[in-house]
C-alpha cells in the first residue's frame, strides 16, 4: 500500500465529501459564478501558503520513514514551483491590463518580497508611478513620507508627484477586491490614464 493509499483510508469520508462539494461540481460543469471564481483564485494564493508548511511538519513528524518523507518534500516542490505559478502573476496582469508594467513581473518569489531600500532604489528610481499600502489613522502625505525617511525623495515618482497610497484603514481593499478585481483594475487606470476615464475618482489610492 502507498503513502497515498494509507492517507486516503483515514480520510476517505471527507475526501468524498470534497469532490461532491457544490463548488466543485459547479466548477466542472461550467455553471460557477464568476465571481465565487476570482474570490478563490486570491483566497487560494494565501492558503497555499499555509498549506506548503503542513508538508514541511509532515517530514518533521515523519519519524525517519524515508518514503513518506520523500512524498511530502515531491508535494513542497510541487505547491511552490507549479501550483503558486498560477497566482504569481496575477498583480503583473493587472498592471498589463490597465496600460502599466510592473517591475518586479519577473520575480518568481511566493508571498512578500522582503527587499532593501538600495535594492529597490536600483530598479524602480526612474519609475513613474509608486504605488503602496499601508494602516494609518491619517492619510500619509509626500510630507510625512519624506519625514519617515528622507531617502524617499530620491524616486522620480516622488519628486514629480506621482505617489498614491491606500490607507487599509479608510476602505474595504481585502473585503471587496477578491470579489471585485475591476474596482482594483479602475483604480489603476485612472492613475496610469486618467484620460481614459474621465470625472472618475479613485476607490482605493489616494
Amino acid at each position: 500500500m502507498t503513502v497515498c493509499d494509507r492517507l486516503y483510508d483515514c480520510v476517505r469520508d471527507i475526501w468524498e465529501g470534497y469532490h461532491n462539494h457544490p463548488f466543485i461540481t459547479e466548477l466542472g460543469t461550467g455553471t460557477l459564478d464568476p465571481a465565487k471564481f476570482r474570490y478563490y483564485m486570491i483566497q487560494d494564493y494565501r492558503y497555499l501558503l499555509d498549506y506548503v508548511k503542513v508538508f514541511a511538519i509532515g517530514i518533521t513528524k515523519a519519524g525517519g520513514d524515508e518514503e513518506i518523507m520523500r512524498s511530502f518534500a515531491t508535494s513542497i516542490h510541487a505547491i511552490l514551483n507549479e501550483e503558486m505559478s498560477i497566482h504569481k502573476s496575477y498583480m503583473a496582469r493587472l498592471f498589463a491590463d490597465a496600460g502599466a508594467d510592473y517591475l518586479w513581473k519577473d520575480d518568481h518569489h511566493a508571498g512578500s518580497l522582503a527587499l532593501t531600500f538600495e535594492s529597490v532604489f536600483d530598479r524602480a528610481a526612474e519609475a513613474d508611478f509608486w504605488l503602496f499600502k499601508y494602516s494609518a489613522p491619517d492619510s500619509m502625505t509626500r510630507q510625512t513620507l519624506a519625514s519617515e525617511y528622507a531617502p524617499y525623495t530620491r524616486f522620480k515618482a516622488f519628486s514629480e508627484g506621482h505617489i498614491y497610497g491606500c490607507n487599509l484603514s479608510h476602505n474595504h481593499f481585502f473585503e471587496e477586491v477578491p470579489l471585485h478585481p475591476d474596482l482594483l483594475l479602475k483604480d489603476f487606470i485612472l492613475i496610469f490614464h486618467p484620460e481614459l476615464l474621465p470625472g472618475e475618482t479613485c476607490r482605493y489610492h489616494h
